[in-house]
């Protein structure tokens, strides 16, 4: 039984939200390792339930190991045909970014021993090697089976390989950080000997995650990040142009790179790509040449004071902006940049070109605001400058926007109420917590719309954004895309509920 009684109450938070009341505590707490890791990597990755429960290779068969994610480019893939597209997408760039992530959850444990760590590492090595000694069950043969197709020459071909491909493992336990030196030094020789065994990873990391860490990533994926930082050279929009509407404040100025990136990055240096969710475009990797020239500009000394010069800067868009301290301060709460993902990227890779007294200045946009039509404006207004995928703006057009109105007011009469969340976490902060399986977001939209009335269950495998592009049914009363504005909303939302 889990002591810690914060660990404990998040955990029953957690089944209650994914109706996971029935499991045991042991299982239960290895799905609930497995979310909070994950999403701290994508904050949408367990959107579809079904998926959290994929990764979970603890079937009493599978020595050593809770859970087996692959994700491409921060996305779960769960089959060749996921990998295949995220190929195609980066043959020409060498830009795809692989993580293979394993998981060991100890629910009883009050602390970390070291002979289960090394368990832990040994069956890792094992699932990684190309002649297994312990054959598991079915599901684990068959993330080998990906795992070979994702580590092949075809697939390696299309990786950045300035530092990718990563292999990342957390042992967790609701315990203490009960470790000491010589501990550390034998995590250090793991990650080197199996960097060793499989020269094909970049880097191997192992992440000993202990209750403090458990309730801080809690409270992340609760969407309660909170930082303070300097942004003294600033300007406070608000008083130099009078109110505007729907925003509490708003500043524009710049910051300094060594500030910023206590912003991106964890208590343990650690990047949060979960920030950068509604950014609609993700990393285009090291190799791009616009981020070759952000990164050429932080690494010479000559023109490193003219960053700020050069480059268009990031918009953060926060719930609360507490202006409240000396000397510039401010503390930015519950946030996600919603504009700046390369420059934030090349920002924390080259993080050890950057020392606090550099004049390394960042532009940026720091906007209050928990009005989600003028976030998602604001999120449009300073993503359009380049091509994004056609699904990324749906949210903004107004079929959608009526579309979650139907479902509202059509779930009243409903025996049980279904959403839909026209952008990401809108339901976050609903009293009392909505279960999951009742909120349909973009994508499990799509994916419903595609099994029931297209007739093409077969093809919700597939990313949702590419059976956007693909498929037209005339089931809406003409041959066209989805979410137009002519259409019914009955069909949507009939397929959400049966489904």
């Amino acid at each position: 039984m889990i002591k810690d009684t914060i660990v404990s109450g998040n955990l029953q938070k957690f089944q209650e939200e994914f109706e996971f009341i029935n499991l045991s505590e042991d299982v239960a707490f290895e799905h609930f390792v497995n979310y909070l890791t994950i999403s701290r990597i994508n904050s949408q990755a367990f959107s579809n339930i079904d998926s959290l429960e994929k990764i979970n290779v603890d079937n009493g068969k599978n020595l050593g190991i809770d859970g087996i994610a692959f994700l491409l480019n921060n996305t779960l893939v769960f089959n060749e045909d996921n990998v295949d597209l995220f190929k195609k997408n980066s043959e020409n760039s060498s830009n795809l970014n692989v993580n293979i992530i394993f998981t060991q959850a100890k629910a009883t444990s009050g602390g970390f021993d070291l002979g289960e760590v090394l368990k832990f590492t040994t069956a890792v090595k094992d699932f990684i090697s190309n002649n297994p000694s312990w054959q598991g069950g079915p599901d684990i043969e068959e993330f080998r089976d990906l795992k070979e197709y994702i580590l092949s020459y075809e697939t390696l071909e299309c990786v950045d390989k300035s530092s990718n491909p990563v292999c990342t493992l957390y042992f967790v336990t609701p315990g203490g950080q009960n470790v000491d030196s010589n501990f550390l030094s034998m995590i250090k020789k793991q990650e080197q000997e199996i960097m060793e065994l499989f020269p094909v990873f970049h880097s191997v990391n192992i992440y000993l995650i202990g209750k403090d860490q458990l309730i801080k990533f809690y409270e992340e994926n609760q969407n309660k990040i909170k930082k303070r930082v300097n942004f003294r050279n600033k300007v406070d929009l608000i008083s130099e142009n009078g109110e505007i509407k729907g925003v509490g404040k708003a500043f524009l100025g710049y910051i300094s790179a060594s500030e910023y990136i206590k912003l991106i990055t964890d208590d343990d240096g650690n990047f949060m790509r979960n920030l950068f969710y509604e950014n609609v475009r993700d990393f285009k990797g090291e190799d791009n040449k616009v981020n070759q020239e952000i990164a050429d500009t932080i690494k010479d000394g000559t023109i490193k004071d003219k960053f700020v010069l050069f480059n268009n800067g990031v918009t953060i868009v926060a719930k609360f902006i507490d202006t409240n301290f000396q000397g510039g301060d401010v503390q930015v709460v519950n946030y996600q940049i919603v504009n700046g993902c390369q420059t934030s990227n090349v920002l924390f890779l080259n993080r050890h070109h950057i020392r606090h007294n550099d004049n390394i200045m960042i532009p940026l946009k720091l906007i209050e605001c928990i009005d989600n039509d003028i976030t998602s404006e604001i999120t449009k207004a300073t993503n359009n400058q380049n091509p994004v995928p056609e699904e990324a703006f749906i949210a903004l057009e107004y079929f959608p926007k009526t579309l979650q109105a139907f479902f509202e007011s059509i779930s009243r009469k409903a025996p049980e109420k279904i959403f839909y969340e026209r952008r990401g976490r809108e339901y976050d902060y609903v009293t009392p917590k909505i279960q999951q399986s009742r909120i349909f977001h973009l994508h499990k939209l799509i994916r419903a719309i595609v099994a029931m009335f297209i007739d093409q269950p077969h093809s919700t495998h597939r990313f949702p954004g590419e059976i956007y592009k693909q498929t037209s049914s005339k089931i809406f009363g003409k041959s066209q895309k989805m979410f137009s504005k002519e259409q019914s909303h009955y069909p949507y939302y009939t397929s959400c509920y049966i489904g």
